[in-house]
């Protein structure tokens, strides 16, 4: 590079902005990449696929008690579902869960994703979170109680950093599907309260059938009881018998009188004269 004498040369600098390591590492909640309408994300009923979906179904005989109670299970990016099934299993299921069809999920946004400066890749993360809370409870022995279906969705939800939450549990999430799970169809609406319904329906009928008979007693007069009737029916007979037997005697004695007055002609006499000077 040559100078011209009576040339100025001008030097501009450029400022790079250094940007705070701290700041790198604080959590960030929203990944432009990601699209909300992607095809992939989908729910596809039909092919039990439930793109990053928390799903829902009903446990026999518990569930029809019981209706906020049923098995839960986390679904991939991709929509397969996995849900705690049993001890140390955790079924990969592409179109079943361990206790039929979902009837009730709830798609999860993935813009709440926590992400690092390690990767931004919110579906990768929400697939790493399902398959190590899978890893875990293979591990478990599954407790009806306090460590069962909900608590693998849970640890899914609190390893991922879910809306940057952390305390995911089983009564939360099973309030959470109680109140905000959306119903995959009528059938599954059906399969989800009919049974209840029918039960509460069977309960009250009985109610209603044991009030209506109590209340006809009360209004109605007691009937004499069969042993009753029978010990006052001997007693009147009794009294009749003996009443009788005395007009039978009088009458007998009455006509002896009689007989006799016919019988005796002076003792007549004499009878009559003592009701003259009386």
């Amino acid at each position: 590079m040559s100078i011209v004498p009576g040339e100025e040369t001008t030097t501009t600098a450029t400022v790079i902005p250094i940007e705070d390591s701290s700041k790198q590492q604080q959590t960030q909640m929203v990944d432009n990449s990601f699209l909300s309408n992607n095809l992939n994300d989908r729910i596809d009923v039909a092919r039990v696929r439930y793109p990053h979906c928390i799903v829902w179904t009903p446990i026999p005989v518990l569930s029809w008690l019981f209706p906020f109670v049923g098995h839960m299970g986390i679904a991939r990016t991709d929509g397969v579902i996995r849900d705690f099934a049993g001890p140390y299993y955790v079924s990969v299921s592409s179109n079943d869960m361990a206790f039929g069809l979902p009837t009730r999920y709830i798609q999860l946004d993935l813009n709440h994703v926590s992400t690092t400066t390690n990767t931004n890749n919110v579906r990768s993360i929400w697939d790493k979170a399902v398959e190590q809370a899978s890893d875990e409870y293979k591990k478990r022995m599954h407790n009806l109680c306090c460590d069962n279906c909900h608590s693998h969705v849970a640890l899914a939800l609190n390893t991922m950093g879910y809306d940057r939450k952390y305390s995911y549990n089983m009564i939360s999430l099973a309030c959470w599907m109680l109140f905000c799970g959306k119903f995959v169809n009528f059938i599954g609406f059906l399969r989800s309260w009919i049974p209840f319904l029918i039960i509460i329906a069977i309960i009250v009928t009985i109610v209603v059938i044991v009030m209506i008979d109590e209340s006809e007693e009360l209004l109605t007069p007691a009937a004499p009881s069969t042993s009753t009737s029978q010990e006052q029916k001997q007693i009147l007979d009794e009294y009749l018998s003996s009443l009788i037997q005395q007009i039978q005697l009088e009458l007998a004695g009455n006509i002896t009188v009689m007989l006799l007055k016919i019988d005796n002609p002076k003792l007549h006499i004499v009878e009559s004269s003592k009701s003259h000077k009386a």
